[in-house]
């Protein structure tokens, strides 16, 4: 009977003890967090494959997915804290966002990308000549760029098929005087140019540009140019762009 009851008290005391393991443990698993989303375009459509990375600020651990075919995406087993998040895809807008999980969230995420923009950089200097007439690209030359853009995928960027140089200002001419203008804009689905405003070089405490003519002679040689659109799924599609020009002596 001695024996019979010490075996009872150890296959007791064991049974208490893994009871009290799985006590201990099983709240720890439950404290984690999960994250989840589907990654889209301007359109609505999905974006196929996108980069998703994700970053723990306490710890500075980074976590890399890639989204499927439908976009979606998912971190599992995630502390709680305080996380920054990054979408990409090659030809959209980096997305970057930065919250905060609880234990056991479930969180859902719906991400947006956007297009990435295009820049053009322009050098105008002082000359005593005649500004040059707009240069309009030629239909073989248009044709040859139409074709080279059907292999890009799901984006086909714009296509300049009207170009106009901005000319030297004469009310600085001969100065030598030199300076920068920044434009912001966007190429529009007819293919237009509209300047939105002029980032740089801007005077703080009036918010206007510190080169007025300079300002004036870029902003009317953009609005001649002219664009194929850029084509999101074979749709026109509006497009940032940003436009430096250097006036140099």
């Amino acid at each position: 009977m001695g024996t019979g009851q010490a075996v009872r008290r150890r296959n007791t005391s064991l049974g208490l003890t893994l009871a009290s393991l799985l006590a201990v443990s099983a709240p720890a698993a439950a404290q984690t967090a999960r994250i989840s989303g589907t990654v889209t375009d301007q359109t609505g459509r999905v974006v196929q494959n996108p980069t998703l990375t994700l970053t723990n600020r306490a710890t500075w651990e980074r976590s890399n997915v890639t989204g499927d075919e439908a976009g979606r995406f998912e971190f599992g087993e995630l502390e709680p804290g305080e996380y920054s998040f990054v979408a990409s895809k090659p030809g959209f807008e980096r997305l970057f966002r930065r919250f905060s999980l609880e234990a056991e969230e479930q969180r859902e995420e719906e991400v947006v990308l956007r297009l990435g923009s295009i820049e053009e950089t322009i050098n105008v200097t002082d000359t005593n000549a005649p500004p040059p007439p707009p240069v309009t690209m030629s239909d073989d030359a248009l044709a040859r760029a139409r074709e080279n853009r059907t292999r890009g995928g799901t984006i086909l960027p714009p296509i300049k098929i009207r170009d106009q140089s901005p000319v030297y200002p004469a009310s600085v001419r001969g100065s030598g005087f030199e300076g920068k203008v920044v434009l912001d804009g966007l190429v529009r689905m007819d293919g237009t140019v509209d300047v939105l405003q002029i980032l740089a070089p801007v005077d703080p405490a009036t918010m206007t540009t510190v080169y007025p003519d300079l300002a004036r002679t870029a902003v009317e040689a953009v609005g001649g140019w002219r664009y194929e659109p850029t084509l999101l799924h074979g749709v026109p599609v509006d497009t940032r762009i940003t436009i430096t020009v250097s006036f140099r002596p």
